[in-house]
């Protein structure tokens, strides 16, 4: 519809990639350049990027390295 809007959320930054995706039905996880261009070219105007769980990085960070090193010693 002419003068609408749509609001997207996508899992963002690839190198977060986990199980949790998985679980998630995530079929891939996008960077801010990639997923604007794809909106572009879908014939959509992009007026705001931003990402809503910045205040939940670390503790994504946190979640995932203490993951890693349980896996690194099997």
């Amino acid at each position: 519809m002419p003068g609408g809007g749509v609001i997207v959320t996508v899992p963002q930054h690839r190198w977060l990639r986990s199980a949790v995706d998985y679980y998630s039905h995530h079929r891939r996880r996008y960077e801010r350049r990639e997923l604007v261009d794809v909106i572009k070219q879908a014939g959509f105007v992009v007026e705001r990027v931003t990402s809503f769980v910045t205040i939940l990085l670390p503790l994504m960070l946190i979640s995932r390295a203490q993951k890693k090193e349980l896996t690194d010693g099997f």
